[in-house]
């Protein structure tokens, strides 16, 4: 389960006035937690979907051969596990990844946020938020690698 809670620091740190910083600081640890609104626990859930998914039992698939055949270290067991590291990230923090601006969405993509996290071997997870009052869903859409976002979100060589 994730917690969600209020950032005061940010606020605190945009008055520019130390002794209101100090206040202000103050009055945000003592009054948000008395009034019961400090962390707002939500269950968070993650689900692979399309390429994301196919990806994923894919490298299960190569780890598991390459496991039988007796290789201990692989770039698809690294990757496989950087995944699932990250997925455990996810479901602690849904915005830990970076966000990808709006002018850069794909056209046919039917999303209002996107964001992507690194992963091992220049990898890239590429997912977006369903954030609702009981739950936030973390849709993983892809899995791919540098030069496959570089083509699909724009960017070019210079």
């Amino acid at each position: 389960m994730g917690v969600h809670a209020f950032r005061t620091d940010r606020a605190a740190q945009k008055i520019r006035n130390p002794a209101l910083t100090l206040l202000a600081t103050w009055l945000a640890k003592i009054f948000i937690p008395a009034i019961g609104i400090y962390a707002v626990q939500r269950k968070t859930s993650l689900t692979l979907k399309g390429q994301a998914k196919e990806k994923f039992e894919e490298l299960i698939y190569m780890a598991s051969l390459q496991e039988m055949a007796g290789k201990t270290s692989s770039q698809e067991k690294q990757l496989l596990k950087s995944i699932m590291q990250k997925s455990e990230l996810l479901k602690m923090n849904p915005t830990a990844g970076n966000r990808i601006p709006r002018h850069l969405l794909p056209k046919g993509l039917d999303v209002s946020n996107l964001f992507k996290v690194n992963l091992c071997g220049y990898h890239r997870m590429v997912y977006t938020l369903d954030i609702n009052a009981e739950e936030v869903a973390v849709f993983v859409l892809w899995i791919i690698t540098h030069p496959e976002y570089d083509r699909i979100f724009g960017y070019r060589k210079r």
